[in-house]
């Protein structure tokens, strides 16, 4: 086996598309049905009807905490390098767009 001629595995990569061939196998298993967190399936017709919920999660997640949304949004950008480095591929948004898809789907995770 010739193992030294393969890249090494990122360091700062952990978030990875699923390969097309196993999306293909079963293509409903690795699609979301009802929310998308992140930019990689963002957008999509069928998971649309959720955004303005994850927004009432963000407003809830502000008062709970007594932040800003500015100063979560100031947080979330100088954190911007590093999240975009999580992405084994170049993720295609501004930086606003990229910011503002974070603080959203970050606050819908944590409820």
């Amino acid at each position: 086996m010739e193992l030294e001629s393969l890249s090494p595995i990122s360091s700062t990569c952990c978030i990875y598309r699923v390969p097309k061939r196993l999306q293909l196998a079963n293509e409903k298993v690795y699609m979301p049905q009802v929310v998308s967190i992140g930019p990689l399936h963002r957008g999509k017709e069928c998971l649309k009807a959720i955004e303005e919920h994850k927004k009432r999660y963000l407003r809830h997640f502000l008062q709970r905490t007594n932040l800003s949304l500015e100063h979560s949004i100031y947080f979330t950008r100088e954190k911007e390098a590093g999240l975009r480095g999580s992405y084994a591929e170049t993720i295609g948004f501004g930086n606003d767009e990229f910011v503002k898809m974070v603080r959203v789907d970050a606050s819908c995770l944590r409820g």
